[in-house]
């Protein structure tokens, strides 16, 4: 796994500053996984500090986070002991057996990856059949829409729905989270103002320079925990939506089963 960079500095991590809406959405992908995943053994690619792992083992029968960064896998063991199996590789050669797990998850992942086509064959041959997939990505057809650090290419709902098909699996379904039209006032200022930014190329890069733009943006932020629990914060809904264009949801899903 030489040369895979260090993530540290584009995920979030235990004991950083956080939004209420940063905590939100953490809560909502690891509650729409523990719902689809109970009494299944889950596989979590891309776990980092395994913020959502905790949530996902509460009613499934064995998960495993997977990680490329040293330092991430680190930091979820300090947390969780023994109590997870954590597993340090490469999310293009998983390293485990074929038909292994009945879930894999693949979470604000998609778009470090180097070949996202090499991963989802990899994840369709280590799921059962009929085993599940779910993805979660930021949409780059939502107008307050910026890259992060260490991206290499961003899908489209659309175009995600694409890439899973065309691996083999079936039974697409699309969701979508934080809609892009409601809130205040206020949420929809900073949602412009974001655009813009975004447009401009002024937002910061790193989670930790962000961070202090948030304090000045939305004010007081929180310190994210080793673990998101389902009492940390109150979780919205995840709505279906089509496959087509998508420019009214900031968090997109793609949910599919290995055929």
């Amino acid at each position: 796994m030489s040369g895979l960079p260090d993530f540290s500095a584009v995920t979030e991590l235990p004991g950083s500053p956080a939004t209420q809406s940063q905590l939100a959405r953490l809560a909502q992908r690891y509650h729409f996984a523990a719902e689809r995943t109970r009494d299944k053994r889950v596989l979590e690619v891309a776990c980092g500090a395994g913020l959502g792992l905790g949530w996902v083992a509460e009613r499934s029968r064995l998960v495993v986070g997977g990680d490329c960064t040293e330092r991430l896998l680190g930091l979820a063991k300090g947390h969780y002991g023994a109590q997870l199996a954590l597993v340090r590789l490469d999310a293009h050669a998983l390293p485990f057996a074929e038909a292994a797990f009945d879930a894999l998850l693949l979470f604000e992942a998609a778009y470090y990856l180097a070949d996202l086509q090499r991963f989802l064959r990899e994840g369709r041959r280590v799921l059962t059949q009929q085993g599940l997939l779910m993805i979660s990505s930021v949409n780059p057809e939502w107008a307050g829409f910026s890259r992060s650090s260490f991206s290499t290419k961003y899908a489209s709902l659309s175009r995600l729905g694409d890439f899973v098909e065309q691996a083999g699996f079936t039974n697409c379904e699309y969701y979508g989270g934080f809609p892009t039209i409601e809130g205040t006032r206020r949420d929809r200022i900073v949602e412009a103002m974001r655009g813009v930014a975004a447009k401009l190329h002024l937002i910061p890069k790193t989670l930790e320079t962000r961070a202090l733009l948030k304090r000045l943006v939305y004010g007081r932020t929180l310190k994210l925990p080793p673990a998101i629990t389902s009492g940390l914060v109150e979780v919205p809904p995840v709505q279906a939506t089509s496959c087509g264009a998508n420019r009214t949801h900031q968090i997109v899903y793609v949910v599919a089963t290995k055929a």
